[in-house]
């Protein structure tokens, strides 16, 4: 007895289920577009300094700008004649950040990195 007053709760609530279910909008297959993926060139380096004097660093900051700044106008963040100007800048921070690494007197505080950035 129990069994069939079970079955008759259960049977408009199975019928109710499957109404909506048939009533649900249909999914349709979208057409996906393409997917235009992009490979950067890095505009960020990390120099680590440890063991080079000032000269060493100067040289090795020279060309790591050259590096970045020259990525940056491979990625089309900086215009072709920036290329000097994006160069003497990103020189100019690395080599200031340096100066103030140095001044501090602390010499195993020092971070024995630097970091370059073309923007």
């Amino acid at each position: 007895m129990l069994i069939l007053r079970s079955l008759r709760l259960a049977v408009p609530s199975l019928a109710a289920v499957a109404a909506l279910a048939m009533s649900a909008p249909v999914a349709n297959a979208q057409d996906v577009g393409t997917v235009n993926v992009q490979a950067r060139a890095p505009t960020t380096v990390r120099l680590d300094i440890r063991g080079m004097d000032r000269i060493a660093v100067s040289e090795a900051v020279h060309i790591a700008a050259s590096d970045v700044c020259g990525n940056a106008i491979d990625n089309r963040e900086v215009d072709l004649g920036d290329l000097i100007p994006c160069r003497d800048a990103t020189v100019g921070k690395a080599m200031k950040h340096y100066a103030a690494m140095t001044s501090s007197g602390n010499v195993a505080a020092i971070d024995r990195a630097i970091v370059l950035s073309a923007r």
